[in-house]
């Protein structure tokens, strides 16, 4: 799925893969949104789950499709931060801040660089979020380990046991970034850089 998603919108769209686009989308907003914002959004939606937001994804997306005509690119990390901006701006935001100004329309303006780094950000507290504190040094051994760094991480584990804990939990690290959308390979070094630097200084 790491791809340019533009052709899922031009010159037809593809609504099977929109859809499954969209409850990717929405199960990773679910993921990210505080839990004042998952109140409001009750009050607007009566539930939160990824299909109940997935609709209301689809349509954010089309709404802006004209626009997104005019990129070259179209990456899961600049929609799923269009539609999370956009939801905000609606649903939260105008019930916080009175005469606020909409904010959703500024991504456009963004540099794609800023764009993917508060995506892979968001990425990286999910997997802090569902990794225990071994699964997430594993995690920080396997980065360092690839990039030719001492390590010092899992002192007590022999390599054969790193390397056996770490092929029972590449598939779980798959699996979180397929669920959000899939990351190239540019948004894979910024996502070990930004670990590394959020997480892993802990367990040295």
């Amino acid at each position: 799925m790491v791809k340019n998603l533009k052709s899922i919108l031009f010159p037809e769209i593809d609504k099977e893969k929109l859809r499954e686009i969209a409850g990717k989308i929405a199960g990773t907003l679910i993921k990210r949104f505080s839990e004042y914002e998952k109140h409001l959004l009750k009050e607007q939606f009566g539930d939160i789950t990824s299909e109940v937001l997935e609709s209301e994804v689809v349509r954010i997306i089309l709404e802006k499709r004209q626009k997104l005509q005019d990129r070259e690119e179209v990456s899961f990390s600049f929609l799923y931060t269009i539609v999370k901006n956009k939801l905000i701006d609606e649903y939260v935001k105008k019930k916080t801040v009175t005469g606020s100004e909409p904010i959703e329309a500024d991504v456009f303006k963004e540099d794609v660089n800023y764009v993917r780094k508060i995506f892979i950000l968001e990425l990286v507290e999910i997997v802090k979020e569902n990794f225990s504190e071994r699964e997430l040094e594993i995690l920080c051994w396997v980065i360092s380990k690839e990039r030719k760094e001492e390590s010092g991480f899992l002192k007590e584990m022999s390599q054969n046991a790193k390397y056996k804990a770490w092929s029972r939990l590449k598939p779980k690290l798959s699996d979180v970034f397929k669920n959000c959308g899939g990351v190239n390979e540019e948004e894979f070094f910024l996502f070990c850089e930004i670990f590394m630097s959020e997480i892993c200084s802990r367990f040295r």
